[in-house]
């Protein structure tokens, strides 16, 4: 088994939810942590829910250029980065699954050398009236 103590974790989106449950878990583990989130009271939050101070940093990850910068801020303070979550999900657009998910595709059957057998015609459904 690796053990993941005294090793550095990035974590996005640590401000609530999944992001400060994998803040929490790998803080248990005995990571080094470094956490963003454009929420900075919910960092905050999550930053004394754990038993060592992470570093912390207001990110908005749609911003490349302060992205970068977070980046190079972990690396001149605390090193190599050894895992990184991005569990940011501001921007990305997130659609409401349809009730009834279309029907796959069904292939055609192969017959004899690989050629496709012609699909059979539904039969007409008796109806009650």
């Amino acid at each position: 088994m690796y053990s993941l103590k005294g090793k550095v974790a990035v974590v996005t989106g640590a401000g609530s939810g999944i992001g400060r449950a994998l803040a929490q878990l790998l803080a248990a583990k005995g990571c080094t942590l470094a956490l963003a989130d454009i929420n900075e009271v919910g960092l905050q939050e999550t930053a004394a829910s754990l038993p060592t101070p992470p570093l912390l940093q207001k990110l908005d990850v749609a911003n490349r250029d302060a992205v970068y910068a977070f980046a190079q801020r972990v690396k001149s303070e605390l090193g190599t980065a050894h895992i990184v979550i991005n569990n940011e999900h501001e921007g990305i657009e997130i659609r409401k699954a349809s009730a009834t998910p279309p029907a796959p595709p069904v292939p055609p059957a192969a017959g004899k050398a690989g050629k496709a057998l012609p699909t059979p015609k539904a039969e007409p459904q008796p109806t009650d009236n």
